[in-house]
């Protein structure tokens, strides 16, 4: 890891002064994620006496929050500029958290009710910060596609995850141990708090890095990103097919997975943290790794193997137990598919946005993932909640169906494609995946 690091600080120093703040921003983006990425709104879920139910529809709003991507040509127009949407978009949906951390903090005083009413104020806050977020990613990988030459954008944006990934590292046991300071105090909604006042103030630094990054920056692209574009290649057809089966496959499990370390395993905050700060350190390990890889051999490969290997983690949960719950390890472990996996879903962005209509087409993608992503995981929860049958457990059933369908959607885009002769403007995509988990 200190190899990792030194390596990280030479390449730091040689970067253009924009590219740091690009960086730095990475950073906040990794407070942000932790926050907001899962653990804590189990969290607040379940002090709150929520269900499976809840924790799904928790899961939807996190993702269907997208659908505001069908007015992007309105936001587009109204800002002028993607780096000006990008400050926007991300600013408001982490700034958003504010009345939640006040509406906690005051909640001591109002009792049961207060917990009743924490439910509904954190799905709002969940979407309306899933919406906001949402026009910020797509304008991100437009103004990326303007800022970084093709041939550099896997180095890029593994770089700026492994910031992202080392705030991460920092954040996880300090949270934890937050929340079970607050658990054991009995202040659980002070600590909750605590920790989601954390995206208001990375949101406001945020929008400060982002001021001094320019609009445009990147060189028209060579033969070099030519030639790369046409290597592991995905049509549009194949590609819609892969995603729609990864998003469902993953948020048939992926929501549940905080509550079942937490209820099923008794894992404490602290531990289930710990976990995850693993998980980090193997992403920081890898990232500059699957970016040369990326860059030299496309999408299509890293995507199909990480696919097919995350199969595997929906089985780790299954077969580990309150007292044998070291299979969970696996889960972290395999963390280096989802370091893959994001490298190559960033890269992929960036190489559509770059492209005629390419803000348009990012729109549409992220449309189809948020009807995939926000339909399963209600179906998910309404079928553990509903189905209650003796002896079979509805839960562990769903972590089967997902795990099949993570394999499955790695070996959609293994398949051989038949040779035919293309149209003329026959549109296609480079690759892209969804949300990892």
């Amino acid at each position: 890891m200190r190899q990792a690091l030194q390596r990280g600080r030479a390449r730091f120093s040689d970067v253009p002064w924009w590219r740091r703040a690009l960086y730095w921003d990475g950073t906040i983006g990794g407070i942000y994620a932790v926050i907001v990425g899962g653990t804590v709104q189990t969290g607040v879920i379940l002090w709150a006496g929520g269900g499976a139910f809840d924790l799904g529809l928790l899961s939807a709003l996190t993702t269907g929050g997208g659908f505001i991507v069908l007015a992007m040509r309105y936001f587009e127009r109204r800002s002028g500029s993607h780096r000006n949407l990008t400050r926007f978009g991300w600013t408001v949906a982490r700034v958003i958290w504010l009345p939640l951390v006040v509406f906690l903090v005051l909640t001591t005083g109002f009792g049961d009710v207060g917990r009743s009413l924490a439910v509904p104020i954190m799905l709002v806050t969940v979407l309306a910060s899933a919406a906001f977020g949402a026009v910020g990613n797509v304008a991100w990988y437009s103004w990326v596609a303007r800022l970084v030459p093709s041939a550099e954008r896997g180095a890029f944006i593994a770089q700026r995850s492994l910031w992202t990934s080392v705030a991460s590292l920092i954040l996880f046991p300090i949270v934890g141990w937050v929340l079970d300071r607050g658990t054991a105090l009995h202040h659980e909604a002070f600590g909750f708090a605590s920790v989601l006042v954390l995206p208001v103030i990375s949101g406001l630094v945020g929008w400060r890095l982002l001021s001094v990054v320019p609009e445009l920056n990147a060189p028209a692209p060579g033969t070099n990103a030519a030639r790369r574009s046409r290597r592991g290649a995905i049509p549009a057809g194949r590609f819609a097919l892969y995603n729609a089966v990864w998003q469902i496959a993953v948020y048939f499990s992926a929501p549940f997975f905080q509550a079942y370390a937490l209820e099923r395993l008794g894992f404490s905050f602290t531990l289930l943290m710990n976990l995850q700060v693993l998980g980090q350190v193997i992403s920081i390990l890898t990232l500059g790794w699957w970016g040369q890889i990326i860059d030299r051999v496309g999408l299509k490969l890293p995507l199909a193997v990480c696919s097919i290997g995350k199969g595997l983690v929906p089985i780790f949960y299954i077969v580990s137990t309150h007292d044998v719950w070291w299979p969970v390890l696996g889960a972290y472990i395999f963390t280096v598919l989802d370091a893959g996996i994001g490298t190559a879903t960033g890269t992929a962005f960036a190489e559509i946005s770059s492209g005629r209509q390419g803000s348009a087409r990012v729109a549409h993608l992220n449309l189809l993932i948020s009807i995939c992503a926000s339909v399963t995981p209600l179906l998910a929860g309404a079928l553990v909640a509903r189905f209650q049958t003796p002896g079979v457990d509805m839960l562990a059933l769903l972590f089967i169906v997902s795990a099949v369908g993570r394999a499955l959607s790695g070996v959609i885009l293994l398949i051989p494609e038949r040779r035919r002769r293309l149209r003329p403007h026959s549109p296609a995509l480079q690759s892209m995946t969804g949300p990892t988990g």
